[in-house]
C-alpha cells in the first residue's frame, strides 16, 4: 500500500492549499497561498519536479488566488473544471497547461488516483 503525507499550508476565509505527496511527488488541492509560500513550503527551489500538479476545487478566491502565478512560474498544470475556469476566469487567466475535468472523471497524478465527484446539490439547485 503507497504511503502518503498530506498537510495544509493554509486553511480558512483568507486561503486554502493542501498539499499531499508521495514518491511519485507533490499534488496541491487548491492554491490561494502566494507562489513564494509554496515554493517555500515545498522547497521547490531545489527539488522543483516533485510538484507535479494542483487541482482547484471550485471558483472562490480564498481556492485560486496562487494558481496563476504558480502555474506560469513552475510550469504545473492546473486541473480545474470548465465552470470553474469560466468563473474565475479574471484571477486565472490563460493557464498554461490546464486540464479540464468534469464530474465522474477518473484520473491519476503522481501516484494519486483522483476520482471527481459532481458538488452536491444545494438547496436553491433542488428548486430549480
Amino acid at each position: 500500500m503507497p504511503i502518503f503525507h498530506a498537510w495544509s499550508l493554509a486553511s480558512g476565509s483568507a486561503g486554502n492549499a493542501v498539499a499531499v505527496e508521495c514518491a511519485e511527488g507533490v499534488v496541491l488541492v487548491d492554491i490561494s497561498v502566494s507562489a513564494a509560500r509554496i515554493a517555500a513550503s515545498l522547497d521547490l527551489e531545489h527539488k522543483p519536479d516533485r510538484l507535479r500538479a494542483a487541482i482547484i476545487t471550485h471558483d472562490h478566491r480564498d481556492h485560486i488566488a496562487g494558481a496563476r502565478v504558480l502555474a506560469k512560474r513552475w510550469r504545473v498544470p492546473i486541473y480545474l473544471s470548465a465552470g470553474t475556469h469560466r468563473a474565475a476566469y479574471d484571477a486565472l487567466g490563460d493557464l498554461p497547461g490546464y486540464r479540464y475535468f468534469r464530474p465522474g472523471d477518473i484520473f491519476d497524478i503522481a501516484g494519486f488516483r483522483v476520482v471527481r465527484f459532481p458538488p452536491p446539490m444545494t438547496s436553491l439547485s433542488r428548486q430549480q
